[in-house]
């Protein structure tokens, strides 16, 4: 089972989404007083109408402002159809929210003496091996900053998970025959394997397991007392499904029949947490540090935290686990998630004090959307509502009528609905993936195809496209694709690597 996962194209994908359903345009400037009645009669007035646009079972938002929580509610029902509801004690599972914890857990083992953000990696891990001799020259930032060259994982194993103290050992260990695909510190290529291996670092270093470090260091400290990274401590009564697009059916969501959990991947993926306890988090980060009487880091650790290390794009920027953005011209310091069924995202302004939380129970939801929503109504911009989801619309016309009347669909829409459905690239290349995965190559490469006509400029879609080519063996029309990506293109590493690898074949 393939994990739906924040790769460095699917974090571009979340920008490109946000920028066209919800631009970056008005001028960080005369923010007015937070008006905190209004915001709620606001927010009350538009959350509740996201169920149906993104097609979500429920969701959870909460909003800090000055440490004091103005905004935290639930909505919809924590399982489809089950009647229960999601409140602001649910306990979503926060996928890739997960590593900025891991980088606080780094950073006080940094304050405490026990290691430094340059140590060789195999200082610490020892037993690490790679067939790439280069490995020896990752280090504890590399890992921290996606800079290290390690690969990423395209099989979670979330359809067979593992609950034991060794499983992200043995997962680390099952590294031994794989290669690097840069130079350690070369180039930015985001891997959830970095953060996993993070996990034994912290562990070995420490003395304890991985959850009992985070839980005995940041939960009980930040009075979180139900968020945990193991999902067998999460409480019946606060859990929460994940939901999906039924691909091989009707393309309507249901609940997804695996749940993302493997303790291999505990720290890139499986925090749990709610709205009011990621609050207490925001509280400490946005404080330096510092929650009521307890304290998680120093300040000057957040120099270290915050300071940008690699810029991704115009907006954008990572450090050490926490990627630096842009709201209507005022910097924001958050990290999304997205994971089979759950789509997450935390965002603070640390100028404003101000931080806002969403978490969502299905692929469907667009939570960068609904947080730049409530940043905007926090700011004193009304906001507007999103765009209705295309994608969507599109396979159930497929499912239905087949692919040339979804194509044929998708035309109209553009034509005579341009300001109610989202068109972005993200859109066609969701629906393409989503087929390939569901085994219908052809239909993918039909919406893939059309994509790379819309969108001539996406390199993601030339590469995914190329990928549903091969599933139908056309190894041929796949290097054909990738050398029209390249003339459109020129010198993009992941289409010319990815070229080279075809011509071997």
């Amino acid at each position: 089972m393939k994990k739906v996962r924040w790769t460095i194209s699917a974090l571009l994908m979340v920008f490109i989404v946000a920028k066209g359903m919800y631009g970056q345009t008005a001028p960080g400037k005369n923010i007015p007083k937070l008006d905190e009645k209004q915001l709620r009669k606001t927010l009350d007035l538009l959350l509740p109408d996201l169920l149906d646009l993104f097609y979500t079972p429920g969701f959870a938002v909460g909003v800090l402002k000055d440490g004091k929580v103005v905004y935290a509610r639930g909505f919809g029902e924590r399982e489809l159809d089950s009647g229960e509801p999601v409140t602001s004690h649910s306990l979503f599972h926060m996928a890739s929210v997960s590593k900025p914890f891991v980088a606080t857990a780094v950073m006080q083992l940094v304050e405490k003496g026990k290691i430094a953000l340059d140590d060789p990696l195999q200082k610490h891990l020892p037993y690490f091996e790679m067939a790439d001799p280069r490995f020896k020259q990752i280090t504890i930032k590399h890992l921290l900053t996606h800079t290290s060259g390690l690969p990423d994982t395209d099989d979670y194993h979330w359809d067979k998970p593992e609950y034991d103290p060794l499983a992200n050992r043995r997962f680390i260990q099952s590294l031994a025959t794989a290669h690097l695909v840069s130079n350690p510190g070369a180039a930015f290529r985001y891997s959830n394997i970095g953060y996993d291996i993070l996990a034994d670092v912290i562990s070995i270093v420490s003395g304890q397991s991985f959850e009992e470090y985070l839980k005995e260091n940041i939960f009980l400290p930040l009075e979180m007392t139900n968020s945990t990274f193991l999902k067998q401590d999460v409480s019946a009564i606060l859990s929460i499904s994940p939901h999906v697009i039924d691909t091989k059916g009707d393309f309507s969501i249901i609940k997804s029949p695996i749940y993302p959990y493997h303790r291999a991947h505990a720290a890139s993926s499986t925090l749990h947490s709610s709205v009011l306890e990621m609050l207490h988090w925001a509280s400490a980060n946005l404080n330096k540090g510092q929650y009521k009487d307890k304290k998680i880091l120093e300040p000057g650790s957040y120099d270290s935290l915050w300071k940008q290390e690699i810029k991704i794009g115009p907006y954008q920027a990572l450090g050490l686990g926490w990627f630096m953005g842009v709201h209507r011209g005022v910097p924001t310091t958050g990290h999304g998630g997205g994971d089979v069924g759950f789509r997450t995202y935390f965002a603070m302004v640390p100028s404003l004090s101000l931080a806002v939380v969403v978490m969502g129970n299905s692929e469907t939801f667009q939570s960068f959307t609904v947080c730049q929503l409530i940043l905007d109504a926090c700011m004193g911009i009304e906001p507007k509502a999103p765009m209705k989801l295309t994608h969507v619309e599109l396979g159930r016309i497929l499912a239905k009528k087949g692919i040339d009347a979804a194509v044929a669909q998708y035309r109209t829409l553009k034509k005579e609905k341009p300001g109610e459905y989202f068109f972005g690239e993200s859109m066609l290349y969701q629906l393409g993936s989503r087929l390939l995965s569901a085994g219908k190559n052809r239909e993918a490469v039909a919406m893939l195809q059309l994509n790379t006509e819309e969108y001539p400029n996406s390199i993601i879609s030339f590469s995914r496209l190329a990928d549903a080519l091969v599933q139908l063996k056309d190894t041929k029309k796949a290097r054909q694709v990738l050398e029209t990506g390249l003339q459109k293109n020129p010198g993009n590493k992941e289409l010319d690597q990815k070229l080279a690898s075809l011509k071997t074949r």
